[in-house]
């Protein structure tokens, strides 16, 4: 009866070893390996135990590079969005000035520097700010000089005026600031470089 019980383990053993590498097969056996294939056993092991390790590493790489692609593509998908909403802002502030100059109401100037204000409040809640222009030095980072004009009053490379307004998020440029730049006095043919 014994004799049967080992057939059977050992047709056991045997279906196992078909699927198995034979160091492994025959290890499981229960024959003691050979100090050859004792070292091809730990060969194997560890060469296995770096391909897990290479694989976990890569796999937390794709994890993470597919985070930041997410990111990306929903920054780009509001960055549209946000462009948008930049015309709107220049119509309403358009809309204020010419109302102030032809006396308009002060309730409507009123309801629309209140669009306008919480046009800004948006603005704020995805990191969005207004480019500083009039006053300030051109940068052409920020500035795009659509004009220059002589003025004796303001220093040669500083904004005279904001023809529309530039606006940054998290310190990319979304829509750059169209201006109007004081030039060299020195030189009255000069343009912006």
């Amino acid at each position: 009866m014994k004799k049967v019980k080992d057939k059977t383990e050992d047709k056991e053993v045997k279906e196992n070893s078909k699927e198995q590498s034979p160091e492994i097969a025959e290890a499981c056996r229960g024959e003691a390996p050979l100090p050859d294939q004792d070292q091809k056993l730990k060969e194997r092991i560890a060469e296995l135990e770096k391909q897990n390790l290479y694989l976990r590493a890569d796999f937390e790489n794709f994890k993470r590079n597919a985070h930041k692609e997410r990111l990306e593509l929903t920054n780009q998908g509001q960055d549209q969005v946000l462009k948008e909403i930049f015309n709107i802002i220049e119509l309403v502030e358009r809309a204020i000035d010419s109302a102030r100059q032809h006396n308009i109401n002060d309730s409507v100037i009123a309801g629309l520097e209140l669009m306008r204000k919480e046009i800004y409040r948006v603005l704020e809640r995805y990191n969005v700010e207004r480019i500083p222009s009039e006053g300030a030095a051109f940068n052409p980072k920020f500035h795009e000089a659509i004009s220059v004009v002589d003025a004796d009053d303001m220093a040669p490379g500083t904004v005279f005026s904001e023809q529309k307004p530039g606006f940054v998020r998290e310190g990319r440029v979304l829509q750059p600031a169209k201006v109007v730049v004081v030039k060299d006095r020195e030189d009255p043919g000069s343009e912006l470089n």
